[in-house]
């Protein structure tokens, strides 16, 4: 009888991936890297996730941040990822990210963020007469989580930069003045100028964009016994809005 062992080798259950991250089809018997990719390496401007804090300086800004703001580790490592995409030339950066890597470093931050806007938390009462409170809060999860993938989206992205180029007319203001649904109309009726069809934007997207352009923002998030808003408010000028109003029209 031979003293080999050729009983198979057990395979070591993944955790499974979550949302907007691909693992390797292969099983990962050994991990000898501190990164992957998200949406694949075949990417050039593909968003890197640290999976293992082995990146010493980056795991130092991170615990530094940390004790400066009394962030958590999660919420400071977003934070400045989503500096470096913002600022990639101070990194050394060869190329900028791409809209969807951005997008997805202000979802890392802003986990309540989706499509439609920010999480209410709150389930229909029909629904829990009809399903029961659990089966009613487990598809208000679902549903969240459909809403919220869908600003991964290569629609969501045009969206987004249309917003990018609407704010950039738009100079800030000290205080957030204006909700994110009167601005997701106004850029609306910006890309009919000139007598196009014009372009839908989401309020999500819109969301999104402020943020990157660094606005300050306001919100009411949900709590355990109040609903949250789905709109928030951004501080920008008034009056450049009504100028914008005005070009529109051709006025």
């Amino acid at each position: 009888m031979s003293g080999r062992d050729d009983r198979p080798t057990p395979q070591v259950p993944r955790p499974a991936p979550r949302m907007g991250q691909r693992f390797c089809e292969e099983p990962v018997t050994h991990i000898d890297f501190d990164m992957r990719v998200f949406d694949g390496a075949a990417s050039s401007h593909a968003c890197l996730e640290y999976l293992m804090p082995q990146n010493a300086k980056f795991k130092t800004l991170v615990r530094s941040r940390m004790e400066r703001t009394g962030e958590t580790y999660m919420q400071a490592r977003a934070a400045l990822l989503l500096e470096r995409m913002a600022h990639p030339a101070a990194e050394g950066a060869a190329t900028a990210p791409s809209t969807i890597d951005r997008i997805r470093a202000v979802l890392e931050q802003y986990p309540d963020l989706a499509y439609r806007g920010f999480r209410t938390g709150g389930v229909l009462q029909s629904d829990v007469r009809e399903k029961g409170l659990s089966d009613a809060v487990a598809a208000e999860e679902a549903a969240f989580a459909s809403d919220r993938a869908c600003l991964l989206t290569d629609y969501a992205a045009k969206e987004v930069e249309l917003c990018l180029d609407y704010l950039a007319n738009l100079r800030p203001n000290k205080h957030p003045n204006v909700s994110s649904y009167v601005l997701k109309h106004a850029a609306e009726r910006w890309s009919r100028r000139g007598g196009g069809s014009g372009t839908y934007v989401s309020n999500g997207a819109l969301i999104v964009a402020a943020i990157l352009k660094g606005l300050p923002i306001k919100h009411t998030p949900r709590l355990l016994f109040r609903l949250g808003n789905i709109n928030c408010e951004f501080a920008v000028s008034v009056a450049d809005m009504r100028n914008m109003e005005r070009r529109i029209e051709g006025i």
